[in-house]
């Protein structure tokens, strides 16, 4: 009798017992929080106690483009006679091009135009309204050379670190010109805009097509593509390879993640 007692006892000393910390979840939490990870990244988020804000649907509204400060245009002259000043508009355009310098540039024989904020169309009307006061039967051709505001910064893992925009270009025609590899972790990636995380949803634009994610670039935005292991998993205990599991989408199935680690 005596034997078998010990016998029972170091049977149970070499079992491991159940875990009882205060952070066991049940199968209902599970369930419940299974419902709303499949919300997407920002329900996750919220989970973790973080919180982005709400998608704004004018976000989704393409704009016109207007002339910013510093952008470089490149502006041809036809005049039927006035060879001279179409020659020398045409080698300034060609060698240097005309800035936009505190709302102005600078064109032969008439000075500064101010021209900041406005539309090519606007621009090229008002130039060639202001050169017909002095020689009728100009005409303007305008076109922009080199925009350094009006563009979109990339980081991460991107082939391309700048695309230029226009009002109309969006989010995935960008991700599309950035070259961003398949295996991207678009949980991890982001949009900001001035200095804030805009609330959309990488993976639901680019692995569902969610259109309603593909927003409007607008220039001085980042986008920031994260690497496959950004969000990694770890599965310990009684698997045959207790390993660390890449998550690029941001979740996993509790089957899969065990199949992954046997």
């Amino acid at each position: 009798m005596r034997f078998l007692v010990l016998l029972l006892f170091f049977a149970a000393s070499c079992t491991n017992p159940p875990y009882r910390g205060g952070d066991v979840c049940g199968a209902e939490d599970f369930v419940i929080d299974s419902y709303q990870i499949q919300e997407g990244k920002f329900a996750i988020l919220e989970m973790e106690g973080q919180c982005i804000g709400c998608f704004d649907e004018e976000m989704l509204d393409e704009y016109e483009d207007r002339i910013c400060e510093g952008d470089l245009l490149t502006v041809v002259l036809h005049h039927p006679t006035r060879s001279d000043l179409a020659s020398t508009v045409a080698s300034i355009g060609q060698n240097v091009g005309f800035r936009v310098k505190d709302g102005k540039i600078q064109l032969p024989d008439l000075g500064g135009i101010e021209i900041g904020g406005l539309s090519l169309f606007e621009a090229k009307e008002k130039m060639e309204c202001i050169y017909r006061k002095e020689i009728s039967d100009v005409e303007i051709f305008l076109s922009y050379r080199e925009r350094p505001m009006q563009k979109v910064d990339l980081m991460g893992l991107v082939e391309r670190s700048t695309i230029p925009i226009d009002g109309k270009m969006r989010l995935f025609e960008v991700l599309s010109l950035a070259k961003m590899p398949a295996n991207a972790n678009l949980f991890k990636s982001y949009v900001v805009r001035e200095g804030c995380m805009l609330p959309v949803d990488l993976y639901k634009l680019v692995k569902e097509g969610d259109m309603c994610q593909n927003i409007v670039m607008h220039g001085g935005d980042k986008i920031y593509i994260a690497d496959p292991a950004a969000s990694p998993l770890m599965v310990l205990g009684e698997v045959n390879k207790q390993r660390v599991i890449d998550l690029p989408n941001g979740f996993m199935s509790l089957r899969q993640a065990l199949a992954e680690a046997g």
